[in-house]
């Protein structure tokens, strides 16, 4: 009987290690944890981020480069943000992200608006991307302090992201 519980507890704690976010690696400055929330294959997700409104840089995760293979169900897609990829620092700065779904073929839905907040060293920010009804892309914070989702329409058109990623 104690092996039965034994061999429980260790099931549950393997468990429960498989849903943790990613955390922050070491060498990174904080990271954004997407959960792919969707019936429709997703096969990337393409992030520009910013600082006060000004573009700084993007990025892009594949599920498979090569194959071109969607991500397996319940996948997460964590974007690590370096010291490097902001060379003027974050403090007192907000971050901005702008998300992309890329699904089959290359085609990419945008999240509803610019999700913004004051990054902190070492934290994982997690949100959930899925696809609304009307085909675009959606972008939930989840549990994550102050984050603020600016649609597009409110913003200058300075602040729009790319339409299409130069790897594409």
């Amino acid at each position: 009987m104690k092996q039965w519980k034994i061999l429980g507890l260790l099931c549950l704690a393997l468990l429960l290690c498989g849903c943790q976010q990613q955390a922050v690696q070491e060498g990174s400055l904080f990271a954004v944890a997407l959960q792919w929330e969707g019936d429709i294959p997703l096969y990337g997700v393409r992030v520009e981020y910013y600082l006060d409104q000004q573009p700084v840089g993007g990025q892009e995760v594949w599920a498979h480069p090569k194959l071109r293979e969607p991500f397996s169900a319940g996948e997460d897609v964590t974007f690590q943000f370096l010291e490097q990829d902001f060379p003027e620092g974050v403090e007192g700065k907000t971050f901005g992200l702008a998300v992309f779904a890329v699904l089959e073929g290359g085609e990419e839905l945008l999240a509803q608006g610019l999700c913004q907040w004051r990054a902190t060293a070492g934290e994982t920010y997690p949100f959930v991307l899925s696809l609304g009804g009307t085909g675009q892309a959606h972008l939930s914070p989840q549990g994550t302090g102050d984050v603020t989702v600016t649609p597009w329409q409110e913003l200058p058109e300075t602040v729009y992201p790319p339409e299409k990623s130069p790897l594409m």
